[in-house]
């Protein structure tokens, strides 16, 4: 009860058969201590999150303009589309466009050398199927491809795992990998920031059922 201990599932179900719960109650008792775990669990990724709405996230879209937002946190960053372009090896009218639908959404404010995020961090929505979503990740396989042939292995790090899974453990994976994302997010953006990287966790089955092509959103 003060906290020091963990509270395991085998001692839970102990203290459930000494207070003699009905079954209501056990699964009351159960839920409430699953929502303490995950969180003290997610404490880490409890930093504000700017959600960008389905339909602004059609307009940013593109890649490099979650990329710009990452930028505006190095140190030394300008507004200056020229400087962007050449930083993320894309054209001057590109960077001059996202900045402007950035700061249109709300995205991205300041001007010069005082342009920073609105918040700290921005997201999507998940678990819904979008094109533009899609986009955004095909984007990024494209660019992983590059890199991997490009930048020296201390720079970079790709792996993976191939397994015979139960699906029925995926929502549970997939919250795994997000707390992951965040712990790691929490970790590398400490201190001075000066480069921007890109992190992709791919989970997909490399099985269809009856031989069907799978699609995964």
């Amino acid at each position: 009860m003060s906290g020091k201990r963990r509270l395991t599932k085998a001692l839970a179900e102990k203290i459930a058969d000494r207070l003699m719960l009905v079954p209501a109650e056990r699964s009351q008792f159960f839920a409430a201590l699953d929502g303490k775990k995950r969180q003290g669990a997610s404490s880490v990724s409890d930093r504000a999150f700017q959600l960008v709405e389905a339909d602004e996230f059609h307009v940013i879209a593109d890649w490099y303009h979650f990329a710009i937002l990452s930028l505006a946190e190095t140190s030394g960053f300008t507004d200056d589309p020229a400087k962007i372009a050449g930083q993320l090896n894309i054209s001057s009218v590109e960077a001059r466009a996202a900045l402007e639908r950035l700061r249109r959404l709300g995205l991205l404010v300041g001007d010069g050398d005082q342009v920073r995020p609105a918040q700290p961090a921005a997201r999507t929505g998940s678990g819904i199927p979008s094109s533009a979503i899609r986009r955004f990740h095909v984007q990024h396989l494209k660019i992983a491809e590059q890199r991997l042939a490009e930048v020296s292995v201390a720079e970079r790090d790709y792996t993976g795992i191939t397994m015979a899974i139960d699906p029925r453990h995926l929502p549970a994976a997939k919250d795994l990998i997000k707390r992951f994302r965040r712990e790691l997010a929490e970790l590398v953006e400490s201190d001075q920031r000066t480069d921007v990287y890109h992190l992709a966790i791919q989970l997909y089955p490399l099985t269809g059922k009856n031989g069907a092509t799978t699609c995964v959103d």
